[in-house]
Order: structure tokens, then sequence, then C-alpha cells
């Protein structure tokens, strides 16, 4: 049977047509989708059809711009607001500015002038709300000058000075206190700030001058009640520049410091993803390259690192972002966003932590390419923030999320 040309030209043409329409409707759900407010009625409704329709989405949606740009700056959760200080602007000079992002809004929603610049200072969230920002970078020395935020009121007051100026020191919050170690020109132990007497008080110990370490609690799970409680200080950079794998228990009752096993591997700069197991991802190794290996801290009677699985690449100054809402209850897990390779990369890996068993896979693509990114776990989302990107080399100011209220497809 032979078919006139004409009908065989209204079959192609309305093949086309509806080809047409299919990628019209995609393109308009994608742009939809980066517009939507996350969480929002419009976001969940969109990607809703988005889903039915067959379209490909990431859980990563644009969420909206700090007011500005920044890379090396600290970002802390405050309830659903993400509290971002200091770091390096767009220009490459030192900020003196802090905001309160809201993911939900799109946009900073309250912002204020620090009394000088600040990079590579540490700030931890204190058990009343309030925000403890140490030492720094202020464009010209080392900073030993504290401040206490309180980013609801908008009030930002003067806190108790260091012992030792410190940059590029570690913190971590311990019950109402904060215990800040490295980070400065000599040996200068720990110091350890009270928030409910407002002192800050000076303690002999190792790793002083260490920048880029690891500092995070630990608990003795050989104790039956298992109230004691420790901090581990592990890796960084050394004064001379060299990659250090020394590792200590801080008993912070006492405030005594004791050398332990070892890292497996010299490493700064590398992601530590909290827990009863703690594993540290990546960083920068002895030899100056990205690490593509991790290590878990067993904290038995014997404390001591072991071999976890590999990365997919290597990774550098990684941050980790916590979407356990998206398991069950027998798995934990995370994202770790920026730093492939040491560069601003769009690549992710996801990291699951079953039972028995870790896996480390490719994860969703990022919309930006970062490095060094900051992470902060809000209650309904994990939000990237910040960071250098691939474009031109200079941080950004753009914030996406990946919402754990709505399930990615």
């Amino acid at each position: 049977m032979v078919v006139p040309n004409r009908f065989l030209r209204n079959r192609t043409s309305r093949r086309i047509i509806l080809v047409a329409a299919v990628l019209i409707v995609a393109a308009l759900g994608w742009l939809l989708v980066r517009q939507a407010v996350p969480g929002s009625e419009a976001d969940k409704a969109t990607r809703t059809v988005a889903r039915l329709a067959g379209i490909p989405m990431s859980p990563f949606r644009l969420a909206g711009n700090m007011n500005e740009a920044r890379a090396s700056f600290t970002a802390v959760a405050a309830g659903e607001l993400c509290v971002a200080i200091g770091g390096t602007g767009a220009d490459g000079r030192a900020l003196a500015t802090w905001e309160a992002f809201d993911p939900a809004a799109g946009r900073s929603i309250r912002s204020g002038v620090l009394p000088e610049p600040r990079v590579g200072h540490t700030a931890t969230l204190l058990g009343d709300g309030r925000i403890f920002i140490a030492g720094g970078w202020d464009g010209k020395t080392y900073a030993d000058r504290c401040l206490i935020l309180d980013s609801t009121a908008g009030v930002l007051t003067e806190g108790p000075r260091l012992h030792f100026p410190r940059r590029d020191a570690v913190a971590v919050a311990l019950d109402g206190r904060v215990l800040i170690a490295g980070g400065a020109d000599e040996d200068a132990g720990f110091e350890c700030y009270d928030g409910n007497t407002g002192e800050l008080t000076h303690y002999e110990g190792p790793g002083g001058t260490l920048r880029g370490a690891a500092l995070l609690s630990v608990t003795d799970l050989d104790k039956k009640d298992q109230t004691e409680t420790w901090c581990l200080l592990a890796g960084g950079r050394r004064k001379d520049g060299t990659v250090s794998a020394d590792a200590w228990l801080i008993d912070t009752s006492t405030m005594k410091a004791k050398a332990i096993a070892p890292l497996n591997e010299a490493r700064a700069d590398c992601c530590v993803i909290d827990g009863a197991f703690p594993l540290f991802v990546g960083g920068m190794g002895a030899d100056g390259k990205p690490l593509r290996t991790t290590e878990e801290f067993n904290f038995l009677s014997d404390p001591i690192f072991f071999s976890g699985p590999d990365l997919v690449w290597p990774v550098a100054s990684g941050a980790a972002a916590d979407i356990t809402e998206w398991s069950d209850e027998l798995e934990s897990i995370f994202v770790i966003a920026g730093g492939k390779d040491g560069q601003p990369s769009v690549a992710t890996q996801t990291i699951v932590f079953g039972d028995i068993y870790t896996d480390i896979k490719p994860g969703p693509d990022l919309h930006v390419a970062r490095y060094a990114p900051q992470v902060v776990n809000t209650r309904s989302c994990a939000v990237i923030m910040g960071g250098m990107t691939a474009a031109d080399g200079r941080p950004t100011a753009e914030c996406e999320v990946y919402d754990l209220q709505v399930a990615p497809s």
C-alpha cells in the first residue's frame, strides 16, 4: 500500500510538535523547581508534577543568595536560619559582616557589622542559642578578640580575649562550654570558654600551632554509663607546613591531654562525620595532594583508627550534609559536597552507614561548583552555602538546599 506524501508529512509534523511540547513542559518544570521556594506548596506541587511526568530531578535546588559572596567563612544553624560570619569577599578582602540566611525565604532576613574583619575564626553555638566567635585574621594580624552574637535579636557583645591570638583554630561545643585548640604561633595549649560564667580559661596541652586539625567530642564506648566526655584532636598542619597524623584525647573534666595511636595517614582540612564511630573523610595528605581514603575512630579501652572504605574520588575541604531523614532506622546518610580533587566541583559523594557496613557512591550534582563550602543542617533541610567557585575562582553568594521535606525523585 502506498501512503500519500501529505499523510507522511502530517504524521512527522505531529511527532515534531509532540516532542517539542514535551521539551517545553520539561524546561518549564525545571525552571519552576529552580524558582520555587524550597519546601513551599508550589515547590511540592511542581516536583510532584515533574515526577509524574518522568522528569528527572535533583534533590539539590538553588535557594537564593546571601547578601555577600563568602569563602573561608563560618556558618552556624540557629533554628531554621543559617548564620554566616565573616570570611573572604568577592574582592578578596576579609569581611566585617554577618547575616542570617533564611532558606525558606531565599534571602538573608537579618545582618550586622563586626568590629573588624574576620577570616579563619571559629563560631560555635552555645546552649542558649548565642554564637561564640573566637580569633581569626582581621586583615592585619592574628586576632585574640572574642565576640558573642545573638542572631535572633541582632545584638553583638564583647567576650573575653583569648590568651593567645589564633587563626584557623578549631572549636567544639561542650554542654554550655567551648573548647578551642590550635591556630597559634606558639605552643598555646587549649582554651575553654564557659558560656554560663563568661570566663575563658587557658590549659597547657599539645597541638597549639596546628591549623586545619579536627576537634570533636567523643565517648568511651567501654564505659557502661558513658557519662565521661572526651575530645579528640587529630591531624592538621604544623607550624613548618608539614601535615600531622598525631592524635590526642582531652579529658574535658580536667582538660588534660594524652597522646594516642596516630591517624593511619597524615591529613589536614578533612571532613569529619560525627557519630559513635567518627569517620575522617579525605583531606590534604603529607604530599600536598587530596586524599581518597577514609578512617574510622573507635574509642574503646585502646582507642584506635581503622581504615575505612575509599572515596569515589579524592576530596579536600569538603563538607558533610546530614540527610539521614531519608534513610530507614538502620542507616545514616551523608552527602559530601565540594572539593573534588581539591578543586571547585558540582560532584558529591553519598556515604551510607548501615548496621555493619559503610557504602560510598556518587551523589546528586550540585547546581554550583564549589570548593570549601559551608553546610548547615536546619530542622527541615541541609543548606550548602558559599565557597569558592570554578567560574572565576572567586567566592559565591549562592546557596542551595537538599530538602528533607520533599522526597527526591
